[in-house]
């Protein structure tokens, strides 16, 4: 086990403020954190403080914040003047230049979530979900001058449960994840000893490895996916941007899918009323055409009803069931609510879009 070491943290995620609490409570000493601005949010326009720095000011941790990138040199200049063993970084949201990263005698370290060099960039988590991926990684890596293409000082698998939400894995992760972080600092000259080059990429294209920013177009409702996709979506953009679509007649604001399921078509959805005994609950367009494979049915369209549910027509005659949306303005709401308090809002023959 090494000495101690002073540690200077930057995230800026609330996925980072379950690293830097388990650094606090560790041997070691945090001298100081750095993260993005605070940002102005809500309808009071109040001024929202990153968990990071909730945590860094409640211990008494200086706190680092620049207006602009911390490539800058007027910025990432004032934190090499710190004194600081190690760097470690987990989603802060920007890149670091590289007379930062070799400043400290440890260097920096990363913490990453996905199978690299598959999965670099900022949303790894969402992406995973969004895939359908069935696995994913837990890695602390050392930082080079590119994105998360450093070695690999630790690597362990995750299993991605079938309904695994983004919040479910990040908490999988955050549980698993901090133990190990203070593990590899206590005998970071070990690791750093041992650390293993990625895997070259076996892709034509690069680029296409890296996940972006999560935008709230990322959520948009698109019926010419399948059914089983936009269920993905929901799962890996809950709680935002979610899975969206727009209010009927109001496109100015939206509505919100807050449950769903998928099927792979309509016969699988009158088989598990069958199964269920519960055939008599589902009422279809008086239209035979949309009992037999959906024809003349568009895409998007709520082709049946059930008393908690409503079936959307999506990509390869999919059907996505609806069972909880939330409206503008609303707290959540299962379909039986939503048919008591608006019951012409979301019917049959209505296209989402």
């Amino acid at each position: 086990m090494t000495q101690p070491l002073k540690v200077l943290f930057a995230g800026t995620a609330d996925f980072s403020a379950t690293f830097l609490t388990p650094i606090i409570a560790s041997q070691h000493q945090v001298i100081g954190v750095v993260t993005q601005p605070d940002k102005v949010s809500g309808r009071g326009k109040k001024v929202q403080m990153t968990k990071v720095k909730e945590i860094a000011v409640e211990h008494n941790i200086p706190v680092y914040q620049f207006e602009s990138s911390l490539r800058h040199p007027e910025n990432y200049q004032q934190l090499l003047k710190l004194d600081f063993d190690i760097l470690v970084v987990v989603a802060f949201g920007d890149i670091l230049p590289l007379e930062l990263i070799d400043f400290p005698k440890y260097k920096s370290i990363n913490v990453h979530p996905s199978l690299l060099p598959y999965g670099r960039g900022a949303s790894p988590v969402q992406t995973t979900i969004a895939n359908g991926d069935e696995k994913t990684a837990f890695c602390i890596i050392k930082m080079d001058e590119t994105l998360d293409t450093g070695d690999i000082l630790y690597w362990q698998d995750v299993e991605v449960a079938a309904k695994e939400t983004s919040e479910s894995l990040f908490a999988k992760l955050s549980a698993l994840g901090g133990p190990i972080l203070i593990k590899v600092l206590d005998d970071i000259p070990t690791y750093l000893a041992n650390a293993q080059p990625q895997a070259p990429l076996n892709v034509a294209e690069p680029k296409k490895t890296y996940t972006r920013k999560i935008k709230k177009t990322a959520g948009k409702f698109n019926p010419e996916l399948t059914a089983l996709t936009l269920e993905r979506k929901l799962r890996a953009y809950t709680p935002w941007p979610g899975l969206y679509f727009a209010y009927p007649e109001k496109d100015e604001q939206d509505i919100k899918v807050i449950e769903c399921n998928a099927y792979a078509n309509w016969q699988s959805v009158v088989a598990t009323y069958e199964q269920k005994g519960q055939l008599n609950r589902l009422q279809v367009r008086a239209n035979a055409s949309l009992r037999q494979a959906n024809l003349g049915a568009e895409l998007g369209m709520i082709i049946a009803q059930s008393s908690k549910h409503l079936y959307v027509l999506c990509a390869d005659d999919s059907i996505l069931e609806i069972s909880a949306v939330q409206l503008p303005g609303k707290k959540p709401m299962d379909i039986k609510s939503l048919r008591n308090g608006y019951p012409q809002l979301l019917v049959p023959g209505v296209i989402l879009n």
